[in-house]
Order: C-alpha cells, then structure tokens, then sequence
C-alpha cells in the first residue's frame, strides 16, 4: 500500500474544489452503496494529495466504544484507534449489519480487535446492555465515543413531524446522556469520552433545525459535564466533524 500520493497522481478528493459523488439512499443508507470509496485512514498533503495515517502506538492496549462505528466517521475512529493499537465495541442499527462486518474486517486487519453489537440506542435499556456488553468483551472502557447520530432536513418547522423530532432528540441528546451516565461509574482517571457535535451547533441550518438543536444541546452540556464529572475521569472532549461519506439522510 502506498504511504503517499500526489494529487496529480489521480483525481484527489482533498484537492481544492473537489466535488464528492452523490447518490440517494433510504435511510439509515449504507456505506457499502455508496458510489465511491469513502476514506478511512489518509490524511491530506500540502498539495492536495493524500498520505496514509501514521500511528505512534499513542492507544495501544486500550479499550473503545464507539457508537455509530458502521460507517462513516464511526468506521474511520475504529480503524484509527486499531491502527494506534485500540480494541473496540461499536454500537449500530440492525440494518447496518453489512456495514458494520466491514467495520470489523478493517479494524482486524490491523491486528486488533473489533466486538459488534446492533440495538437502538434510543432506549435506556438498550444503552445499558452496550456498556455491560463491551465490559464484557473488552475488559474495560478507556474510551467511549457518542458518534451516532439522525438527521433529516426539512424546509420548514411546519414539516418537521412530532415523530422526527422525538427520534432525533433520542438519538443525538438521549442516548449521549445515557450512555455517558452508565460508562462514567466503570472509568477511571486519563479515560475519556468524546462527544460529536457539530458546526450546526454554531451556524445553524435552516433545513435541520431539530438537528441542530440537538448539537447545539450537545456542546453546553459538554462544558457543564467537564465540571461536574467529578475527579476519576479527566478528560472529556466534543468534536466538531462534517460528514461528506454520510450514507443518506439520518
């Protein structure tokens, strides 16, 4: 495998004005049908091109749960951890089993390991079940990541559903709270949670304001989280991404 490429090798995605492939898909959509080969563990040169991640064995031995690790930033954070020698659980809906099975192959491709568990993490219960699981499994949790996410734009509040809105605040804000709630108690000091919010949370969108209400929710309650969290754990962090693999709306 190449470690670096020239963006006059071929037509680089991190070129400037590089416009990405579209498609359209139901959701949740699925990475694998996508039209093109999303990027998982290359990051960009001066010049447009691309390099291959070099990890530093910064996690080695360490222990991950990564919600919404199927696909999109969720597969990249499982590879990447594994390439800085991190195992994993990831957390993803039934419908994302394909997904998620090349999630796994990629993670064990780097010598790691990866655990599967699909539910739907809008439920307490089901949250709990994750964090019980990967205790299980992995031994221990150093990192947990809230990566999952919905969204669906709508032009208007008048067609945003009383449904959609319920979903999106149990997918984006309930299940962090949950999830967070139940792993603290099991981490000790240096561990970390890492929360994915958005630049929504900042500029808004006028097409995903249930969205963006979620994600706006997100951040000050990172902070107020930071203050209260107690002395075990010390590290807690939101991440601010965008999304251009994301597989469909939702």
């Amino acid at each position: 495998m190449e470690d670096v490429k020239k963006a006059t090798d071929y037509d680089s995605p991190f070129q400037h004005g590089f416009q990405v492939p579209t498609s359209h898909q139901d959701p949740p959509g699925k990475q694998g049908d996508l039209p093109f080969e999303p990027i998982n563990d290359k990051l960009p040169t001066e010049d447009g091109g691309w390099q291959t991640y070099k990890a530093a064995g910064k996690l080695h031995n360490k222990k991950a749960l990564i919600t919404g690790g199927d696909s999109g930033i969720g597969r990249s954070i499982a590879i990447l951890y594994a390439m800085e020698g991190a195992d994993s659980l990831i957390a993803y809906l039934p419908e994302e089993e394909e997904d998620a099975q090349e999630t796994k192959r990629l993670v064990e491709k780097h010598g790691r390991s990866c655990y599967l568990l699909s539910t739907d993490l809008r439920k307490p219960d089901n949250c709990q079940k994750v964090v019980d699981t990967a205790l299980q499994k992995l031994g221990r949790i150093n990192i947990l990541v809230n990566n999952a996410g919905y969204q669906m734009m709508q032009q208007d509040i008048v067609d945003i559903s009383i449904e959609q809105w319920q979903k999106t605040f149990e997918t984006n804000i309930y299940s962090f709270f949950y999830l967070s709630k139940f792993v603290v108690p099991h981490m000790k000091r240096g561990d970390t949670i890492i929360n994915c919010a958005s630049i929504n949370a900042y500029i808004g969108r006028p097409d995903l304001l249930d969205y963006t209400s979620t994600k706006g929710g997100k951040s000050p309650s990172q902070r107020v989280f930071d203050f209260n969290k107690g002395t075990d754990l010390n590290n807690s962090h939101c991440l601010f991404h965008s999304r251009p693999s994301q597989p469909a709306d939702g």
